[in-house]
């Protein structure tokens, strides 16, 4: 299993209970009742999608829930964690540092380091592949040529 699939799926586990967490905390003023209700149902239905792996779908309700709560550093962690999974790097990167912008968690600074780390990894397997090797004769036929006369 590739470092970035571990990392992602350590990453996913937390972020399930981190959302479920979140979402037991939603405001509850009387005004705002049934707005937090819908928060909570987005964030408990986000993070059963995130768990089966299915992270537009988890996104879609990260993004709506973050809306209404745009300073939620938890789920700016989560909406990122979600854009990586996707592919979004630099989405997810602009997201972590929002998050980090808010509050210094040590869970959303290690996502973002690890993110940062598997860009890097990934643009220096994208530079290698790049990169012309030196073309190498399996068959020797280059030795062996006899010359002209000879």
């Amino acid at each position: 299993m590739s470092p970035r699939r571990t990392s992602l799926i350590l990453l996913s586990s937390a972020l399930v209970s981190a959302a479920v967490l979140f979402a037991a905390h939603a405001p509850t003023s009387h005004a705002a009742e049934r707005s937090s209700r819908q928060v909570r149902e987005d964030l408990r239905f986000a993070a059963k999608m995130a768990e089966k792996g299915l992270w537009r779908e988890a996104l879609f309700r990260w993004r709506r829930a973050l809306e209404s709560r745009p300073d939620d550093p938890g789920l700016r962690n989560n909406v990122a964690v979600a854009l990586e999974a996707l592919g979004e790097r630099d989405l997810a990167l602009t997201e972590y540092e929002k998050a980090l912008a808010i509050a210094k968690s040590v869970r959303v600074r290690t996502n973002y380091e690890l993110a940062v780390r598997a860009m890097e990894m990934s643009r220096k397997t994208e530079d290698e592949e790049a990169t012309p090797g030196e073309d190498v004769s399996l068959t020797g036929d280059d030795d062996e040529r006899e010359e002209p006369g000879g």
